[in-house]
C-alpha cells in the first residue's frame, strides 16, 4: 500500500533518467507533509516553516523535521520499512543531543545534494568537525534524509561512503554512523566514538537551515 502511495504521489512530478525530481520551496512542504502522514502517522503543518532563498531543488536536498516527530519513532519505523539495523548503544530520546537544534518546533535543513556524504570532509572527526565550526547532520536527520532519497528514487544513499552523524551525541557523547552495507542489503547505524574518523566516513554540513 504505502509503495502505491508513493508511486501515485510522485507520479505529478517531473522526472528525469535518474528519477530526479525538483522539489520548489511549496512542493517540499508537500512532499514531507505526505511523508509524515504515510510513514509516521503523523498530520503536520509546516506553514510556519521558512525555507532558506539559498536552496535549490536541483543542487540540494532539504529535509523538514517535525516538532513533534521524535527519533525512536523514526528509527522503529524506517527498521521495519527499510530493512535497516541499529545499534545505538545507550540511546532514547531523552539522551539523544542534537547541536543547536530547535526543540519543540518544526525546522528545515538544507544539504548538499550527494549520494555520497561530503568528502571535503574526509578523515575528520567529530570533535575535528566542532573545532572548525562544521554544523553536521543529526541521527534524526540523516534518517529522514534516506527516506527522501529512498521515495525519490527507491535506492539508498551512500554506497561506497557512510554519514558521520556528528550533530548528535547518546548518553556516552558518542556520536552515530550511517551507512549502506551491500552484503546484507540493509541501512546500518552503528555507534561511533567523537574522536574517530577514517577516509569514507564524512558527515553532510547543513549549509543552510530555519533554526
Amino acid at each position: 500500500m504505502i509503495i502505491e502511495k508513493i508511486k501515485n504521489f510522485f507520479s505529478g512530478f517531473e522526472r528525469g533518467a535518474e528519477a530526479e525530481m525538483a522539489l520548489d520551496a511549496s512542493k517540499l512542504k508537500e512532499f514531507w507533509t505526505f511523508v509524515y502522514d504515510n510513514w509516521f502517522d503523523e498530520v503536520v503543518d509546516f506553514s510556519d516553516v521558512i525555507i532558506p532563498r539559498i536552496y535549490n531543488p536541483k543542487e540540494h536536498f532539504g529535509v523538514i523535521v517535525s516538532a513533534n516527530t521524535s527519533i525512536i519513532k523514526v528509527i522503529k519505523t524506517v527498521e521495519k520499512r527499510l530493512n535497516m539495523h541499529v545499534y545505538l548503544g545507550a540511546c532514547q530520546d531523552k539522551v539523544i543531543k542534537n547541536h543547536n537544534r530547535p526543540l519543540n518546533k518544526n525546522y528545515v535543513v538544507i544539504f548538499e545534494n550527494n549520494i555520497a556524504s561530503d568528502r571535503w570532509y574526509m578523515d575528520l572527526s567529530a570533535n575535528d568537525l566542532e573545532k572548525r565550526g562544521v554544523v553536521g547532520i543529526t541521527l534524526l536527520e540523516r534518517l529522514l534524509l534516506e527516506i527522501l532519497y529512498y521515495q525519490k528514487t527507491f535506492n539508498h544513499l551512500e554506497g561506497e561512503t557512510s554519514t558521520l552523524c556528528a550533530g548528535s551525541r547518546n548518553a556516552d557523547n558518542n556520536t552515530f554512523n550511517v551507512f549502506w552495507n551491500s552484503d546484507l542489503g540493509k541501512v546500518h547505524v552503528d555507534v561511533v566514538r567523537p574522536s574517530q574518523y577514517w577516509h569514507t566516513m564524512r558527515t553532510r554540513a547543513v549549509i543552510a537551515s530555519s533554526f
